[in-house]
């Protein structure tokens, strides 16, 4: 999956203001302003440097990304979408045995509606490779 920017999905990506309240309140800024270079020394982060040539010294920062799918293999397949979530835009349905709409066709991961990590993206090609075979016997 990867992020990308077209006319559905614009930045900045407005955050509800109750949760602006809540990070406010943990002493957590936002700054949604284009970013043109992390600045620091080996791996240690320092500052970010803007767009428009504002430097604001940190030490780590957290990026809102979105989620894509990468080929039109769903599309073609005629597979349901799960509604956009805050992770990602079109995530692939799926049921509890990660089935699709579609027989026989089967999603896990990072591809299907669920939280990404690499470790629920590992059990989850696990349950969805047994389903695939139980539905093959």
């Amino acid at each position: 999956m990867e992020r990308r920017r077209d006319a559905a999905h614009r930045w900045p990506i407005a955050l509800p203001a109750e949760d602006v309240e809540r990070l406010a309140a943990a002493g957590v800024g936002i700054d949604e302003r284009p970013v043109a270079a992390l600045r620091g020394q080996g791996e240690e982060l320092d500052a970010v440097v803007f767009a428009d040539g504002a430097v604001r010294a940190c030490s780590g920062v957290l990026i809102a990304v979105e989620l894509h799918q990468r080929s039109a293999l769903a599309a073609q397949l005629g597979v349901e979408l799960a509604p956009p979530g805050p992770l990602a835009a079109d995530a692939i349905a799926v049921d509890a045995r990660y089935a699709t709409n579609v027989p026989g066709v089967f999603a896990a991961g990072d591809a299907s509606a669920g939280a990404p990590s690499v470790a629920a993206a590992i059990a989850a090609g696990h349950l969805a490779a047994a389903m695939t075979v139980q539905s093959l016997l």
